[in-house]
């Protein structure tokens, strides 16, 4: 009621004849404020209403993002687990199905100087469909986003013109996405889904597959590089290998030849000497041998898994003694079946020990003992060498951070005893684990 409408107090009452218009137009006027009332209320709750409705899409698409960037991120974790390639391709169509809800997948890699696809993985195909020719831009719709770098999106592939149906058909698949792989610049292949049923793809469809093939190009590349830094390493692992080749063996064959050469001369004019020289190259051979087997376990390192730690190190030690000309005694005390890793370990730990001494040791003896023990291995390789201070010398210098390093991994102990003309002393302590009765 408005101000106007309330009667002032010195008015009075309305007679009983007004009475009745009075109440009518005061009804009429509540009722015209309960309207509108009603109608605010009615707005209120619409706005109400409308705001829930866009909070719970908002929600939704939040949710909706929240499980994709999850599903992303356990995608990136997979991928990158893997440094094979071959790994990595397979992986991408198991991920693919999982995240976009797909029946198959296929990995395509682009030949370019073929000028076509080569299926490298796949995921729900039937052998026979993989064996089928390679798809060029002429036959396929993969072939024609591998050389336009533009996806293709097919929603029925019974209506679609641009299906190879003799693919698609044989498979039952209805609907699919390309998507072109790319790393940098350059077209890497060709990503696929697949469904059995026609689909409707939405942008966030596409979105969400144009981003795993970004991380798919990420993967790829990462396995790539691994690869080339394999090659490298074992380039430079053969090299290696054939400059030791070269230096040793060829060294130590050609002393022998020598001896081999005057050994008949000698004999007649002194047979005594002779024998020395007999024995000599008796000793040079049997050095040569070790040193190629030596070497041949460098290039088939699965057999150092297969050799016990004694005969290694016997080996070794001839090795050395036969490129060296240095005098190495071998003492093995108890027996024990060692964790092949263990037993590498500490084979290469006396290899870099004993490189050292032929190197810088100047040494005329060698002793190395192994020790089997009930609670833990005891490996010593000791020379009477020059020496050196251990406060002067890097710890990292003449390898001995590698040993460190090598012996850490196995949850070794490695101590080093030196003094300037005193010699050298490397100890491993390698303690046997518990084993539960």
């Amino acid at each position: 009621m408005t101000p106007s409408e309330r009667p002032p107090s010195s008015v009075s009452p309305p007679s009983p004849t007004d009475l009745e218009p009075y109440v009518q137009q005061r009804t009429a006027a509540l009722q015209a404020e309960l309207t509108r009332q009603r109608q605010a209320h009615k707005h209120l709750q619409d706005a109400y209403q409308a705001l829930q409705r866009r909070m719970f899409a908002r929600n939704q698409e939040i949710n909706q993002r929240t499980q994709q960037l999850e599903a992303l991120y356990r995608a990136d974790e997979e991928l990158y687990r893997h440094l094979d390639l071959d790994e990595v391709l397979q992986t991408l169509t198991v991920v693919a199905v999982d995240l976009l809800q797909a029946d198959k997948s296929v990995v395509m890699v682009w030949d370019g100087t073929r000028q076509r696809l080569a299926v490298r993985a796949a995921y729900g195909f039937s052998p026979e469909t993989l064996a089928t020719e390679l798809l060029t831009p002429e036959k396929s719709l993969a072939g024609v986003v591998a050389i336009t770098g533009i996806p293709a999106v097919v929603e029925d592939a019974l209506v679609d013109a641009r299906v190879a149906r003799r693919i698609t058909d044989p498979e039952g698949i209805r609907a699919f996405m390309h998507v072109p792989i790319k790393i940098g610049e350059q077209v890497y292949g060709v990503y696929n889904v697949d469904y059995l049923e026609p689909r409707t793809f939405s942008e966030e469809d596409q979105r969400l597959f144009m981003s795993l093939a970004q991380r798919a190009a990420l993967a790829i590349e990462n396995a790539r590089l691994y690869e080339r830094a394999q090659y490298a390493a074992a380039a430079e692992e053969r090299n290696r290998l054939a400059r030791e080749l070269h230096d040793a063996v060829t060294q130590t064959l050609f002393s022998a030849s020598l001896i081999a050469d005057v050994l008949p001369r000698l004999w007649e004019r002194s047979p005594e000497q002779a024998r020395q020289r007999l024995a000599e190259l008796r000793e040079l051979t049997r050095g040569a041998l070790a040193e190629m087997r030596t070497l041949l376990l460098e290039l088939r390192p699965a057999s150092l898994m297969e050799i016990s730690l004694d005969d290694l190190l016997r080996q070794l030690a001839e090795a050395i003694i036969g490129r060296a000309r240095l005098p190495i005694e071998v003492q093995v005390v108890g027996r024990g079946d060692l964790p092949a890793e263990i037993r590498v370990a500490l084979y290469r730990i006396a290899q870099e020990s004993l490189h050292n001494i032929a190197r810088h040791a100047a040494a005329d003896q060698v002793q190395i003992w192994l020790h089997y023990q009930p609670e833990r291995v005891l490996l010593t390789i000791r020379d009477d060498g020059r020496g050196f201070n251990p406060e002067v010398v890097p710890v990292n210098s003449m390898g001995l951070g590698i040993m460190r390093e090598r012996a850490g991994k196995i949850g070794a102990t490695l101590t080093i005893e030196s003094g300037i003309n005193e010699g050298t002393q490397v100890t491993v302590v390698w303690p046997i684990p518990d084993v539960a009765p």
